[in-house]
C-alpha cells in the first residue's frame, strides 16, 4: 500500500483557463505506482496512515491570509517541506516562482536526500535534485493556442520597425536598474522603448491605464476590483481571465524589432525563465538577455536556440554581474547601429525554431522528459 499526500484544494481548476497544476505532468494521476494508492489532502492523516511508502506532491503556496509577511509565508512553506520530507520516502516540490530557488541552496535542505523540485527552472549547484518544468512558457503558448491570429495575423516580426529595442523593465532589481541607467547615459531613448517599474512591494506612480506598460494590453476587459496600481493582474482578454503579464505586447513589438529581457532573477547558477522570455519567443524575436552567468546556455539547453551567429553572446560566461551586463548592452548598442533589416533577415531561422519549439514540442518532448524523469525515481524507490 502506498499514502500519497496532494494538495487537491490548491490544485483545484483554476479560473484561469491553463487548468493550474492539474495540466502539468507531475499530477499523481499520470504515474504507475505498482501498488494500491491512498490519496490524503490532509497532512495530519497522512502522517497517521500506516502505509510502508509514503509519496507527497507538495505545491509551494504564496498566499498569505490574515497579516502573515512574506518572511512568514517563507518559513510556513519551509517547515512544511522539511515536514514532509521526515514523514515521506519522497517528496517532490512544485513551484513556478522565486521561493524555491533560494529554498534549494540553504543549509536545512542539503542533506533530505528525498526531496525533489519541479521548477520553472533549474540551480547548478543542486542540478541533480531539479526537475526543470518550462511552466510559463507553457503557458503563455497555452493561450495563444486560442488566439492563432494574435501571433499570426496581428505580428510582422521579420519587417523593420521605427524603434530598435523594448524594454518592459518591470519592478527595479540591480540588472533592470542597470539597463535604465545604460539607456539614459548613451542617450538611447529615441531607439529604445523603455519602462522601470517601483520598488518591489511598491505600487505604481500612476494607473496602470495611464502610464506606457498600458501599450500592450488592447484587448482586455477590466474586472470590476481591478487594482489599476499593481501591473501582476488578472484580466479579461478576449473573454478569458488571463494574468495581465502573459499577455503579447503586439503593439507594442510592431513598434520595435527587438527586446532586451531582464528576468526575474539575476543570480549566477540559477536559472529561471518566466512569461519575460516566453513572450520573445512567442513573439519570434531577437533579445539581449540581462540575468544570471549561463542564462543563454540553459536557454539553449532546454532546446531554444539563441543569437551568437548575429551577435556577441560571450558575455554569458562573465562571472561579474557588471561586467556582464556591460558586454550585454555592448550587444544592445551594437545593434542599434546595424541595418534591421540585414539582422532580420537573419534571424528568421532561429525564431522560427524557438516559436515551433515554444509553441509545439515544448507540449510534448520536454513534457514527456518531466513525466518520464519522476516515474523512474517512484521505480527506483518501489521496486527497491
Amino acid at each position: 500500500m502506498i499514502s500519497i499526500y496532494i494538495q487537491d484544494a490548491y490544485h483545484a481548476e483554476s479560473p484561469v483557463f491553463v487548468g493550474g497544476w492539474k495540466a502539468l505532468p507531475c499530477w499523481p494521476k499520470y504515474f504507475n505506482f505498482w501498488l494500491p494508492c491512498n490519496i490524503y489532502t490532509d497532512i495530519d492523516q497522512y502522517q497517521q496512515s500506516s502505509a510502508a511508502i509514503k509519496i507527497a506532491f507538495n505545491v509551494v503556496d504564496h498566499r498569505s491570509p490574515g497579516e502573515l509577511t512574506p518572511a512568514q509565508v517563507n518559513q510556513r512553506e519551509k517547515d512544511k517541506i522539511i515536514l514532509l520530507s521526515q514523514i515521506s520516502n519522497l517528496v517532490f516540490t512544485i513551484e513556478t516562482e522565486v521561493l524555491v530557488p533560494a529554498m534549494i541552496t540553504e543549509l536545512e535542505f542539503q542533506d533530505l536526500d528525498n526531496l525533489y523540485w519541479i521548477m520553472a527552472g533549474t540551480v547548478d549547484e543542486h542540478s541533480n535534485k531539479v526537475i526543470p518544468w518550462q511552466y510559463h512558457i507553457w503557458r503563455v503558448a497555452e493561450l495563444y493556442k486560442n488566439f492563432p491570429d494574435a501571433l499570426r495575423d496581428k505580428l510582422t516580426p521579420y519587417a523593420p520597425k521605427p524603434k530598435y529595442f523594448d524594454a518592459m523593465l518591470g519592478t527595479r532589481k540591480p540588472h533592470r536598474t542597470f539597463v535604465a541607467e545604460q539607456i539614459e547615459q548613451h542617450n538611447l531613448e529615441h531607439k529604445i522603448v523603455h519602462v522601470l517599474g517601483p520598488m518591489p512591494g511598491d505600487a505604481l506612480t500612476v494607473p496602470m491605464h495611464q502610464g506606457l506598460e498600458f501599450i500592450w494590453a488592447p484587448d482586455f476587459e477590466p474586472l470590476p476590483d481591478m487594482d489599476y496600481l499593481r501591473l501582476n493582474q488578472h484580466i479579461r482578454y478576449r473573454g478569458m481571465l488571463v494574468q495581465m503579464p502573459c499577455i503579447l505586447p503586439t503593439e507594442l513589438f510592431n513598434r520595435t524589432a527587438y527586446s532586451i529581457v531582464c528576468e526575474t532573477g539575476c543570480e549566477n547558477g540559477i536559472h529561471m525563465l518566466t512569461e519575460k522570455t516566453a513572450k520573445a519567443l512567442l513573439g519570434r524575436r531577437l533579445f539581449v538577455m540581462f540575468a544570471g552567468k549561463g542564462m543563454l546556455k540553459f536557454i539553449r539547453d532546454e532546446g531554444f536556440k539563441t543569437f551568437d551567429s548575429i551577435i556577441d553572446e560571450s558575455y554569458d560566461d562573465i562571472e561579474d554581474d557588471q561586467q556582464r551586463w556591460t558586454a550585454a548592452f555592448d550587444q544592445v548598442k551594437k545593434l542599434c547601429t546595424m541595418d534591421q533589416q540585414q539582422v532580420l533577415d537573419q534571424l528568421q531561422s532561429i525564431c522560427d525554431h524557438n516559436f515551433k519549439h515554444a509553441t509545439s514540442d515544448l507540449e510534448f518532448v520536454p513534457k514527456a522528459t518531466v513525466y518520464w524523469k519522476i516515474q523512474n525515481i517512484l521505480n527506483n524507490l518501489i521496486t527497491q
